[in-house]
């Protein structure tokens, strides 16, 4: 087994998603792609690992504001200061789209499962939400790339061994 290689990427598409909450804030919510790498394990099947970073802003009414605080709270403070669970509405929900330099073409998706609201407040006043997320990833192979995979399998075939291809 090989280490995994950095793979150079571009980014062709990557959107906000929008959130409207039951409080009557808007959410925002990005995935960024921040690197790529490719690896393949002992038996050949090549996998993509991904390092992202989620972005989340909220946009609240004046008079729903509190007083603004810049005190940097711990995950513990933030999770100990849920008041509520809020429903929430998708306005929009797009495909993140990436081109590797192998080819390949990876479209990702942030996809908002909870937000729960807190009784802390961020340096604007606005309220502080804790959000749980979802990733969805579909890779297109290139056809070089899978031209390799299918090669693989079928000189391997008289040993019993497969290659393919995980995200």
């Amino acid at each position: 087994m090989s280490l995994p290689e950095d793979v150079k990427f571009d980014v062709v598409d990557e959107y906000w998603n929008i959130y409207k909450l039951s409080d009557g804030s808007i959410l925002r919510t990005k995935l960024v792609l921040i690197k790529v790498a490719r690896g393949a394990d002992a038996s050949g099947n090549i996998g993509y690992n991904f390092n992202s970073q989620n972005l989340v802003a909220s946009f609240t009414a004046v008079d729903k504001k509190g007083t603004p605080s810049t005190r940097p709270y711990t995950p513990q403070d933030l999770q100990s200061s849920i008041v509520e669970d809020l429903d929430f509405k998708t306005e929009k929900e797009d495909w993140n789209l990436y081109k590797l330099e192998d080819g390949t073409q990876i479209e990702i998706k942030l996809i908002l499962t909870r937000v729960a609201k807190t009784d802390k407040f961020d340096p604007v006043g606005s309220p502080i939400y804790l959000t749980q997320t979802q990733t969805v990833i579909k890779p297109k192979l290139s056809k070089e790339l899978q031209k390799k995979v299918i090669t693989t399998m079928k000189s391997k075939t008289t040993e019993k061994k497969t290659t393919s291809y995980q995200v």
